[in-house]
């Protein structure tokens, strides 16, 4: 079985190998900004090989 590392650098991005099953989510919030719920924008499922993610603002 492959190793699964998620690894994080300095200022992004995210550094992802092994077989990492990954969500891309939108949070919702209320009137007060507070997080309430999310919905699931995309499954991103990891090949075993080097990917990155980036955040976006």
């Amino acid at each position: 079985m492959a190793s699964k590392k998620v690894k994080v650098l300095p200022d992004g991005p995210y550094q992802v190998t092994g077989n990492v099953a990954l969500d891309q989510l939108r949070y919702i919030t209320d009137h007060k900004e507070h997080s309430v719920d999310y919905d699931r924008l995309k499954k991103i499922s990891g090949t075993g090989n080097l990917f990155s993610l980036s955040l976006r603002a």
